[in-house]
């Protein structure tokens, strides 16, 4: 079966209705699907994600996303699509749920997502594998449970789930907001960065070189203030926040200390999301400990 086989049988339009009963968009993901209005709504949101053959729902299969804009989420696992089926065919323990809660880690160095390995034991990882056809269950609580968290799909089927969130009150980007004064050859940079990271995501490594480039090439002093203000980009399925917070990490490998600086200020000030800018500073500052320890080559 393919993406359009799956979307095409009457159960899975039935549910494509509920989203929406106009347009419809779809976000790929390196191993999922996500299908969603192409506005929603400020704080409630319901999509589909449908998973491919041992889909997933994170970037890569030992790695879990961060909800830092989340205040709670559920999933109803409705089954599995199969061919001349009039209806989602139940699953038995065929979705995987990964997850650590808010408090648990910091991820590696210049990434920004909590990987894991179900096969080390690690007591702050839990695992549950849910059966489809059953209640609703949560991936987010506001406790910060599945903080962190990827839905894996086990099977050889293609599965669809119903998602529903509840995202945090959270300010509106405004990185004008940050170019006042700016040459305009640097915030012409800026402002097609933020454009384009709210497009496309984190394509925007893998598709925009050019940029990446540009914005490393502008002062720091210029450049942190608006990819801070980027990490209040809306979060649409494509990462773009973590978009913003990995071009800060580029910034840090060159100007740590500098970076560091800009990132303890605007914390106390509570001018970026807090959760990044704990992980940022916690990620740059090992690493600058580590480079400042490391032994010189004779």
């Amino acid at each position: 079966m393919t993406l359009n086989d799956v979307l095409n049988v009457s159960f899975v339009k039935d549910l494509m209705l509920k989203i929406s009963k106009s347009d419809l968009q779809i976000i790929r993901r390196p191993a999922c699907f996500f299908i969603k209005k192409p506005m929603e709504d400020e704080r409630d949101i319901n999509r589909l994600i449908i998973l491919p053959p041992h889909g997933h729902t994170s970037n890569k299969i030992n790695q879990t996303n961060c909800f830092e804009g989340v205040e709670r989420a559920t999933v109803k696992f409705k089954g599995a699509v199969r061919e001349g089926k009039h209806g989602f065919s139940k699953m038995q323990k065929g979705l995987l749920q990964v997850s650590f809660n808010q408090e648990s880690l910091v991820s590696n160095l210049d990434r920004p997502y909590i990987e894991y390995d179900l096969s080390n034991n690690d007591p702050k990882l839990e695992t549950k594998n849910h059966t489809s056809h059953t209640s609703s269950f949560h991936v987010v609580k506001e406790d910060g449970t599945g903080f962190y968290h990827t839905l894996v799909n086990t099977r050889d089927d293609w599965l669809v789930l119903e998602l529903h969130k509840v995202l945090r009150p959270q300010k509106t980007a405004n990185i004008e907001s940050k170019l006042d004064g700016v040459q305009n050859k640097f915030a012409d940079v800026l402002k097609e960065t933020g454009q384009v990271i709210s497009d496309i995501g984190d394509r925007f490594f893998s598709d925009r070189h050019d940029l990446v480039e540009a914005v490393l090439d502008i002062p720091h002093s210029i450049s942190l203030p608006a990819l801070g203000e980027m990490l209040y980009i809306r979060d649409t399925g494509k990462h773009e926040t973590c978009t913003a917070f990995g071009m800060i990490l580029k910034i840090a490998q060159d100007h740590p200390e500098q970076t560091l600086a800009y990132l303890n200020r605007v914390k106390k000030e509570q001018a970026i999301p807090t959760y990044f800018a704990k992980q940022l500073i916690e990620k740059i500052e090992k690493k600058h400990i580590v480079a400042q320890n490391k032994p010189e080559v004779a």
